[in-house]
């Protein structure tokens, strides 16, 4: 009797690799296949990258293979072979709102079965027009391109390749894609599961030491690397104008040490505000206990984004998870979850952001809400488990 050979499901994303994998939308593709395999599927994924000769490796479980991004003939041999190699029958692939690349469809002409996802937010125009004074034309040229893509004929041209089904990350967007025609039938939100929190009885060094500085002092808490797209400068200056009439209050700032980053600049201004007693920043990466604990002790957390990277960040479901507010910015798939448990204000406004602030900070019938909504949010929120399940749902598999 012949062997039966098991079908792979594969899930494809670009530029993965073993630095970038803990932040989104990477890891959503990372948990999704781990849990795929928990589910008892083969699962694999493919990061298409510049140098398709890159080792394989491995997480939890996951295969992660290199390949020639697909966008010439030898990428999509390559893909077709590494399909047939690896007898993948069903393949989770990405599309972003900037261009309706759909030629990877032909591959259904061999047995693949595509089911699509967006890992990406929905930006508004006038967003990314206020984000370029701080983020510089060129960072913001990707975003400006996907404003400017009609919309109505971005779905036209997904329908006319018979792009379906299609997941998005939050249900605004859903709503976003359906509102210029796309079927709503064919188009499912599955957000970000939540990750699992496993609070250290270990001490934090690092907490210890500013939580000794600030010497039982309320603080705000920011967390992620140093760029300006992160809404950085209208926070220290909201800081600043809080600061004036409430001299308990701190802000802890930890810094990513991402690869790359440059924070000079930023520590210089820090550094010239003179509130050295006030604003306490760590600029090396924390680890998640480390995190776990200063986000247990802080009065708030602050996300004021200038335009969302992606939906969802995990960063807003964990503060809900230790039962914080957050202060965020909107209206995306983003400040609508966020606003559940916190106060959304408008991009790159400072002064809206100091408003928020004091709020929480004078209503304490406000603050023990939202505080109470975060942890219910958390609660209700599905686990990477669930979230691979609906993944599998949608592509008949489970």
């Amino acid at each position: 009797m012949a062997e039966t050979v098991c079908m792979t499901i594969a899930i494809y994303t670009s530029d993965l690799n073993e630095d970038n994998g803990h932040l989104m939308p990477w890891r959503t593709v990372l948990e999704v296949a781990a849990h795929f395999i928990r589910l008892r599927q083969n699962a694999i994924v493919l990061s298409g990258c510049q140098n398709q000769n890159a080792p394989s490796w491995q997480k939890n479980g996951v295969l992660i293979k290199s390949i020639q991004k697909p966008y010439n003939r030898a990428g999509f041999k390559m893909l077709a072979d590494i399909c047939r190699d690896e007898n993948i029958k069903v393949m989770y692939w990405p599309l972003d709102w900037k261009i309706p690349q759909t030629s990877v469809l032909q591959l259904e002409n061999v047995g693949l079965r595509i089911i699509w996802y967006v890992p990406g937010a929905y930006y508004h125009f006038s967003h990314v027009l206020k984000a370029i004074p701080y983020i510089g034309f060129a960072a913001a040229m990707p975003y400006l391109v996907q404003t400017l893509m009609p919309k109505r004929y971005y779905v036209r041209q997904l329908l006319k390749n018979g792009v379906r089904p299609l997941i998005m990350m939050s249900e605004y967007s859903r709503t976003m894609i359906i509102k210029v025609g796309y079927p709503e039938k064919y188009v499912f939100h599955i957000p970000p599961g939540k990750p699992f929190l496993d609070i250290s009885n270990d001490k934090s060094s690092i907490f210890d030491e500013i939580k000794h500085r600030i010497g039982g002092r309320p603080y705000f808490l920011f967390f992620g690397p140093p760029q300006a797209i992160r809404g950085i400068i209208q926070m220290l200056l909201a800081f600043k104008h809080v600061a004036r009439n409430n001299t308990d209050v701190c802000l802890v700032c930890l810094f990513r040490s991402d690869k790359g980053l440059v924070s000079a600049s930023l520590r210089a201004r820090i550094q010239d505000m003179n509130l050295e007693d006030r604003i306490f920043c760590a600029w090396d990466s924390v680890s998640q206990s480390d995190l776990d604990f200063f986000l247990l002790n802080c009065y708030v957390v602050l996300k004021p984004f200038l335009l969302v990277p992606s939906e969802i960040p995990l960063a807003v479901i964990e503060t809900a998870g230790h039962g914080k507010p957050v202060i965020s910015t909107g209206p995306d798939g983003t400040g609508v979850f966020a606003a559940q448990f916190g106060i959304m204000v408008p991009p790159a406004n400072a002064k809206a952001l100091a408003t928020a602030m004091l709020k929480l900070l004078n209503d304490k019938q406000l603050y023990k809400n939202k505080c109470n909504v975060a942890t219910q949010v958390y609660a209700d929120h599905p686990t990477w488990e669930a979230v691979a399940n609906q993944w599998l749902r949608i592509a008949d598999l489970h």
